[in-house]
């Protein structure tokens, strides 16, 4: 008797030979067993397709090696991708969008149920080395960007784009304009402040400069009254004065009428008068105690508009408020303009025309 076998052969012939071999030594036994005698009858032969109904991992009338039947897998639409981008949303299909050379197309997959799209789109969404194209049901105005961080080439979207940038460059232009005309007007204005700086410099120059040069000039003796004569009709009245002051002085002073009073006892209506007098000093102390109000006007001379402080009398640079001289009144009641004259002027002219020499001489 040959030993058991301690492997089972790799080949797949063997071992359905092996296996049937065996079916067929029970089935031989089994058949003697049944007929209860002992080799007086041959067991008929069995075919191997009989042998193999023996086999337990078959179910009664089911085929061996069949299959349960797959689902049908969807397929994608056929059609031009511009048509097929006007489809409504489809929710018994993928939310995710496609990008269908350039037009947007409603993924054709199995949702999932996670967020309504299928196993692939949501791999894709979560991996950033690749572009994902949103959500169909979403517009196309919102989709996010790609994976360099720039938009998707919508082709729906080219001419609204196009518009929008051709509208942010018109509204750039205006605003380098706009720009330019504000800083050529802050230039012009500069210039026109230096300007009148300029001008206003050389008017308060000249203004100082005549008042230095009309206060060297001589005084001028016309207008003073000479003194009288020894016998013109002005001395005869100095003469006259003081006998009629003398007579003045003689004549006795009559008494007064009236009732006469103690030097102590209190005249009538005395009291009257004192409480006039102290209402009338309160009043004056009172509007001591308050501050006038300064009040100005505007007062040209020689071409050159100062401010008068109508308080104090001064003339006032309208700029920085510099005192450039006071207002007099002479004794004829006129109100006349003295400048302040310094030294520094004289310096300030020699300074500019030491300045101006060389520029002279350059030309």
């Amino acid at each position: 008797m040959s030993a058991p076998r301690q492997s089972w052969p790799k080949k797949t012939e063997d071992k359905n030979r092996i296996f049937l071999e065996a079916l067929r030594r029970a089935w031989e036994s089994g058949w003697r067993i049944g007929r209860g005698d002992e080799g007086e009858q041959e067991c008929p032969d069995l075919d191997e397709s009989v042998l193999w109904a023996f086999d337990a991992r078959v179910s009664p009338g089911e085929e061996k090696g069949k299959r349960a039947p797959k689902a049908p897998s969807p397929k994608k639409p056929s059609g031009e991708p511009e048509e097929l981008s006007k489809l409504p949303y489809d929710n018994t299909k993928c939310r995710a969008r496609k990008y269908n050379k350039g037009w947007p197309l409603q993924c054709w997959k199995i949702p999932g149920e996670e967020r309504g799209v299928c196993h692939l789109c949501a791999d894709r969404q979560a991996d950033d080395a690749v572009d994902f194209w949103g959500f169909y049901d979403e517009p196309l105005e919102d989709c996010c960007l790609n994976k360099d961080g720039n938009p998707h080439s919508w082709k729906p979207l080219e001419k609204s784009r196009a518009e929008k940038k051709a509208s942010d460059r018109e509204e750039k232009k205006k605003q380098k304009e706009e720009e330019k005309r504000l800083k050529e007007e802050e230039k012009e204005k500069k210039k026109a402040e230096k300007h009148a700086q300029a001008e206003k410099k050389k008017r308060l120059k000249d203004l100082k400069k005549k008042a230095k040069a009309d206060k060297k000039k001589p005084e001028d003796p016309v207008g003073v009254a000479p003194p009288p004569h020894p016998d013109g009709a002005a001395a005869e009245a100095e003469k006259e004065q003081p006998k009629e002051e003398k007579k003045d002085q003689e004549e006795p002073v009559s008494p007064r009428e009236g009732p006469t009073y103690a030097p102590e006892s209190p005249r009538p209506n005395e009291e009257e008068e004192l409480d006039e007098d102290t209402q009338s000093l309160d009043e004056d102390t009172q509007s001591l105690d308050e501050p006038p109000a300064v009040t100005f006007e505007e007062y040209n001379h020689d071409g050159y508009t100062m401010k008068w402080n109508k308080i104090t009398n001064d003339l006032l640079d309208p700029d920085d408020d510099e005192v450039l001289g006071k207002m007099v009144c002479d004794d004829e009641g006129n109100w006349n303009a003295v400048i302040n004259v310094d030294d520094s002027d004289d310096s300030d002219e020699d300074a500019t025309s030491e300045e101006d020499e060389p520029l002279a001489n350059h030309h």
